[in-house]
């Protein structure tokens, strides 16, 4: 028995109870739970592009806004609409692989358990104008204006994290404050198909 506490304490503790090695911080399983699902789907939307699919071998998750099915993606029996269902895929296949890179940095505070975070689509109303808007939420070196992204570190993006439908923001901009209300919130893990993630 002293023989072993000995060796113990010259080795130093179990591989179990040992930090983490300088320069390799540990991933947050929720954060490798959804690169893994994405690097999945990107997978699976290229196999249905490169094999020349139509809408019945896809599922309505194929939808960029992460909404469901649209008429542009909808074919017929003699295939017309192929065109916008095949550039549907490669946008959401765009989108999917700059979450993916969006995943490698982001902090897991901008992953809550509920409500909007990094990847989340959000519909917002102006309170004062009665303007809606559509953001999706991302790390600031994959941002789309033209999509509609939002940078997490900005006013609108920082008062959107953790926020659910029917919640009411007020966000101060560089042109005014703004009241906004979140009226739908489809979070990056119910885009991908990962509960609470």
């Amino acid at each position: 028995m002293t023989e072993k506490m000995d060796l113990r304490s010259r080795i130093g503790p179990t591989v179990r109870n040992r930090p983490e090695p300088l320069g390799y911080p540990r991933i947050d399983p929720r954060i490798a739970e959804l690169r893994t699902r994405v690097a999945a789907e990107i997978e699976r939307l290229t196999s249905t592009l490169h094999a020349g699919a139509t809408t019945h071998d896809v599922d309505a998750s194929t939808d960029p806004s992460g909404a469901g099915a649209t008429p542009n993606n909808v074919t017929d029996a003699t295939g017309a609409g192929t065109a916008g269902f095949a550039r549907d895929l490669h946008e959401r296949i765009r989108l999917l692989g700059q979450i993916a890179a969006g995943l490698a940095l982001v902090d897991p505070a901008h992953l809550p358990p509920a409500g909007a975070g990094f990847g989340s689509t959000v519909i917002v109303c102006d309170l004062d104008t009665g303007e809606e808007a559509t953001y999706r939420l991302m790390a600031g070196d994959h941002l789309d204006i033209a999509a509609g992204h939002v940078s997490l570190a900005s006013p609108v993006g920082q008062a959107l994290i953790g926020k659910m439908a029917g919640d009411i923001v007020v966000v101060e901009t560089p042109h005014r404050k703004r009241r906004l209300e979140l009226r739908s919130v489809i979070a990056l893990g119910e885009m991908i198909g990962v509960p609470d993630a």
